[in-house]
């Protein structure tokens, strides 16, 4: 008996759409396999669409590429054909069955734009493994430097201080109820100092492949050391990494990182990241 015998038969078309996903870029772990199944085995489906919200709460498809994962579901699931690309509609490209280059398909990742000097129309999503750290020493020595040295900005909090420009008129007439009604002496208040907001924004195309994991370790270093940091990757697409930057053991959030992003040592879309990018400052979406 192989390996696919041994799969119930029942459970068979929910893998090969997990399968379908992977091929076509998205990041699935083995556990989110699991937890799909089993929420198709509590819902008990009689609509497919219970089994497509199933895989948006379990496979959790970035945002961003809901409108992929609907198409492949479609696809696979109702046997509809691929739909045709109308005008102003981004090209996401959808594998299904055939892999036959055409002129637009994205090529293979060694051989993807290596110098970065053309653009292109293709999309490259690729996964990358991050070596042993080679800089750990200075890497140390920034985490412990970084909270004083990062830059920070007065908040309009309040604090007690020995010298301030306000008066702290409370503590001030607590004290004089003290001493008879009499001040002695007026109580100060300084506004406090808070750390500024970092953004960072690291190049994960081709022509930055050779400082690709400096930046992401640069990247954790400060995110351990500042507690209002946003950190993005961007290739031909946006990608937000702070939850993994966020993790305290820079190999693991390396890991997690590796999972988030697709498109490493590919094109390069800026005006389409720096779009995303301000769509989510404006809180439209989440990367």
């Amino acid at each position: 008996m192989n390996e696919a015998d041994a799969v119930p038969r029942a459970a068979r078309p929910f893998l090969a759409f997990v399968a379908l996903l992977r091929a076509n870029g998205f990041a699935i772990a083995p556990e989110q396999t699991t937890a799909f199944l089993a929420a198709i085995s509590l819902l008990g489906p009689r609509d497919p669409e219970d089994v497509r919200q199933a895989g948006l709460a379990t496979l959790a498809p970035p945002p961003e590429r809901h409108a992929a994962y609907n198409i492949i579901f479609r696809i696979h699931f109702l046997g509809e054909d691929a739909p045709a690309l109308g005008e102003g509609e981004d090209e996401e490209t959808v594998r299904v069955q055939d892999d036959r280059r055409g002129d637009d398909e994205p090529p293979e990742a060694n051989e993807v734009n290596e110098t970065g000097e053309a653009a292109t129309r293709a999309e490259a999503l690729v996964q990358r493994r991050f070596g042993p750290e080679g800089q750990a020493e200075a890497l140390r020595r920034l985490g412990r430097q970084a909270g004083r040295r990062l830059p920070r900005r007065r908040s309009y909090r309040r604090m007690r201080a020995r010298r301030g420009a306000f008066v702290d008129l409370r503590r001030t007439l607590r004290d004089a109820a003290r001493n008879d009604g009499e001040v002695i002496r007026l109580s100060r208040l300084r506004r406090r100092l808070r750390p500024r907001k970092l953004l960072l924004l690291i190049d994960v195309s081709g022509s930055m492949k050779t400082r690709t994991e400096e930046n992401l370790r640069l990247a954790h270093a400060l995110a351990q050391a500042a507690p209002r940091i946003e950190v993005f990757t961007f290739g031909t697409r946006l990608t937000r990494v702070s939850r993994p930057m966020r993790l305290k053991r820079r190999e693991q959030a390396l890991a997690a990182a590796a999972q988030v992003v697709s498109d490493f040592d590919g094109g390069t879309r800026i005006g389409d990241a720096l779009q995303a990018f301000l769509v989510f400052r404006r809180g439209k979406v989440t990367p």
